[in-house]
């Protein structure tokens, strides 16, 4: 399915129903549904990039984003090395080799290598590598991403709780108000934002079936707004 950010943007909007464009503008929440993507492509990131790589009778080959199209460092990694890589027109199997077939994280002073510690294909053979990519919005000026149908919800959920950690945040460092009320107002609000954002992101983590509790790679911290921190700020913490 491929997507558009003004898609995004909009459902992320119904989700934050009572919020105006003067309380959140639309950029900080373009802001939090890129930052969303960027958890869910960690949480369940995209596994159908392969390639195809020719042997030449060595242990080691370079993995960089020019001989792997799309890798990121840091984030891709192999998960499945297929050796010698199957002829599909000859209705051949898959030939998967064992975790300790191969480390994909060897590295020298400059570079990171795939290893083979038991095989050293030659150059008449071929690998037939997966590897994940995360999912990104492209296309400069049209915005979109071919992230799942069926998690198209959840991630807009995980975005809006972003934005009303970000709103909770908001309200929690509004200090020094000129009228008491002012306090009162301030911390309620940093208090339902909080509590919203907290809803929002367990339907996310739902969806995905993260456990609850259970912090997932590049989750970012369920916020802790304190009645210290609503009254007298950042430096009390």
């Amino acid at each position: 399915m491929t997507t558009a950010l003004s898609v995004f943007n909009a459902r992320v909007d119904i989700k934050l129903e009572g919020v105006s464009e003067g309380e959140y503008p639309s950029d900080s929440r373009d802001e939090q549904i890129e930052a969303a993507l960027e958890r869910y492509s960690k949480d369940r990131p995209k596994e159908s990039a392969v390639k195809d790589l020719s042997g030449d009778g060595g242990k080691y080959y370079e993995i960089n984003a020019t001989i792997f199209t799309g890798w990121v460092e840091g984030f891709s990694r192999i998960i499945l090395l297929e050796y010698p890589a199957p002829t599909i027109a000859s209705d051949d199997p898959p030939t998967p080799l064992e975790d300790e077939d191969w480390i994909d994280d060897y590295r020298d002073a400059t570079k990171r290598y795939l290893y083979l510690p038991n095989h050293t294909p030659g150059s008449s053979e071929t690998m037939r590598i997966t590897y994940t990519l995360p999912y990104v919005f492209a296309n400069e000026g049209s915005e979109t991403t071919d992230t799942p149908e069926q998690d198209f919800d959840a991630i807009c959920h995980l975005a809006a709780g972003l934005c009303c950690q970000a709103l909770a945040v908001k309200y929690g460092q509004s200090i020094e108000p000129t009228i008491g009320v002012d306090v009162i107002n301030y911390a309620q609000k940093s208090d339902f934002y909080a509590r919203r954002a907290k809803e929002l992101i367990a339907l996310y983590e739902e969806h995905l079936g993260i456990e609850e509790g259970v912090a997932a790679a590049g989750v970012i911290a369920e916020l802790d707004v304190e009645t210290t921190y609503l009254f007298h700020g950042r430096k009390t913490r």
